[in-house]
């Protein structure tokens, strides 16, 4: 303001200066632009620790979304003993089991190595012919031709065999330290390599020499739980559903396996809670906290959303739930200070003695109450002939028949074993009763129990049409509850502490928005104060010039006399 026309006010007047209008407006600007920048840094400084407080509560939603994890808790971990040749891998929710294992010879595949060669480009050495490959069964007819070197017999095999016999050039040191290694892909029994065709190729070549054939091709054999069997592969995923056996080496006595649940993640994503926990509350003491001593509050002391953080956190992770357990039976412990120590033996020790419990704690478990049906009647003795829709359970219908000579007990336990066949992969266990004359049902995994079909048929084998339907009780876990709680703060249309940075934002907006506003005004009433300035300070000049001339005037009527 001190350039253009400003330069030139005070001349005329020596009063009207822009010393005067610069404190005019210094005055207004900390009368009214002022008070703006200070609230304007307060909830900019409110933002600021509000935000690193969504981030610390979006650390603690994160671990105990973990807590509730179906995934934590499936996961498994294997441990072992005795000779281990053998290792296993176990996927996530695979049943905790004992296993033993027992490897008597591991699979291998067959290789030879051809005579030797001076280099790794020498020529095959042998006449032109035809060398015949049997593996799995199948004839590979490689045609040999003159001048042909070891690198074009390896490629011709791989492409004629499509990859099922490889050729390799191997230096194995000596006078001709070259040789071709021929060894079959896969292992197993099923992949011995005979060489056919013509006699003086495989002879040429090395293949007839006893000395040449480095191993042979066998299946794998060993015993797992005491069962013998045999497989082509060193790695087995056939056994049951989960869980890969690698055979390693043969072994002397066997090793034993125990797939359990992995109790250190757990105890690990228990560790990452308390620190979160602990690291929201010490953010939030520093926010909130008011100190007697310096006068001095935190940027968010007295909001209610964020003094409301603490209580709703408490309330859920220090108090009991319906069953009377808390927290501190997991090795959680609350200090004076209202942090959270962790030992994590307590956990693992609760792991071990009942996972159930600590799954049903922390996330929550669904439960179904287990169903029975008792058959009605004993079954009849003779021949019997069922035909598909005459007795169906839960939707299975089966051909069944049993001959004339047959007791009522023998008709009950081929009736029983037939069921099984269909229906016990999918939650109902035939069984007899005591006496071995009553069929029962039973459904321990939320399965219902309906039998339909036709009446007369039913009747002869002692049971009636049923529909019993299972009965699921739930709970809710203590981090599931957590996560519901943090998802109502932080949700981003509705959460309480969006909310609250959403206020703070709009406020920020309408703080600028009401400075732009008064600085225009500001502005503007100076700039016609500049105006107003300069045409008082032209009067002046001109009244001056005047009063000047009259004041000559008079000096020298004064003068003359």
């Amino acid at each position: 303001m001190a350039s253009g026309a400003l330069s030139s006010l005070g001349i005329g007047s020596s009063v009207l200066t822009y010393d005067i209008i610069e404190k005019l407006r210094e005055a207004d600007e900390k009368g009214r632009i002022s008070p703006i920048d200070r609230k304007l840094e307060e909830v900019k400084a409110k933002q600021t620790d509000l935000g690193s407080i969504v981030g610390h509560l979006n650390m603690l939603k994160t671990t105990a979304a973990g807590l509730s994890s179906d995934l934590l808790f499936q996961g498994r971990s294997v441990n072992s003993s005795g000779d281990t040749g053998v290792s296993i891998k176990a996927d996530p929710g695979v049943k905790t089991q004992n296993i033993t294992v027992e490897v008597y010879k591991i699979a291998a595949r067959d290789i030879y190595q051809s005579k030797a060669y001076a280099s790794d480009t020498s020529l095959l050495g042998v006449d032109e012919g035809t060398l015949t490959m049997n593996i799995d069964g199948k004839d590979y007819d490689i045609a040999i031709s003159a001048g042909m070197t070891m690198e074009d017999f390896a490629k011709e095999v791989a492409r004629k065999t499509e990859g099922a016999i490889e050729v390799k050039t191997l230096n194995v040191g000596g006078d001709d330290p070259y040789r071709m290694i021929i060894q079959s892909k896969e292992t197993g029994a099923n992949q011995a390599i005979t060489f056919l065709g013509d006699t003086e190729i495989i002879t040429g070549l090395g293949l007839d020499d006893s000395d040449n054939k480095l191993d042979t091709a066998v299946n794998a054999s060993f015993k797992y739980n005491g069962i013998p069997m045999q497989r082509t592969t060193n790695e087995i995923t056939d056994i049951t559903v989960g869980l890969t056996i690698n055979l390693l080496q043969a072994t002397d006595k066997p090793a034993n396996f125990s797939v359990v649940q992995d109790t250190q993640a757990l105890a690990d994503e228990m560790q990452s809670f308390v620190n979160a926990y602990n690291e929201l509350v010490t953010n939030l003491n520093a926010s909130t906290d008011y100190n007697q001593e310096n006068n001095t509050m935190g940027t968010l002391q007295g909001v209610s959303q964020v003094n409301s953080i603490k209580s709703q956190l408490n309330r859920l992770l220090i108090s009991m739930d319906s069953e009377g357990r808390s927290l501190t039976e997991y090795g959680l412990r609350v200090g004076e200070d209202g942090l959270f120590s962790f030992n994590a033996v307590k956990l693992i020790e609760k792991l071990n003695e009942n996972p159930d419990d600590v799954e049903s704690f922390f996330k929550g478990l669904s439960t179904a109450d287990e169903l029975s049906y008792y058959s009605k009647d004993p079954i009849q003795a003779g021949a019997i002939d069922l035909q598909y829709g005459d007795f169906k359970l839960n939707g299975f219908s089966f051909v069944f028949a049993t001959p004339a000579g047959n007791s009522a007990e023998e008709n009950l336990t081929a009736f029983k074993d037939k069921i099984n066949q269909y229906t016990s992969e999918h939650g109902v266990i035939a069984s007899l009763d005591a006496n071995g004359t009553r069929l029962i049902l039973k459904s321990s995994s939320g399965t219902d129990i309906k039998i339909e079909g036709n009446a007369s048929k039913l009747a002869q084998l002692g049971v009636e049409s049923i529909d019993l339907k299972s009965k699921i009780t739930s709970n809710v876990g203590v981090f599931s509850s957590l996560s519901e709680i943090l998802d109502n703060m932080l949700k981003e249309s509705n959460g309480s502490i969006t909310l609250l940075d959403n206020q703070y934002t709009n406020e920020q907006k309408r703080l600028t928005e009401e400075r732009k506003r008064t600085m225009e005004q500001l502005d503007s009433k100076y700039a016609a104060m500049v105006s107003q300035f300069a045409a008082y300070d032209t009067i002046i000049a001109n009244l001056n010039n005047q009063f000047s001339s009259l004041q000559s005037m008079i000096d020298a009527q004064l003068n003359s006399k």
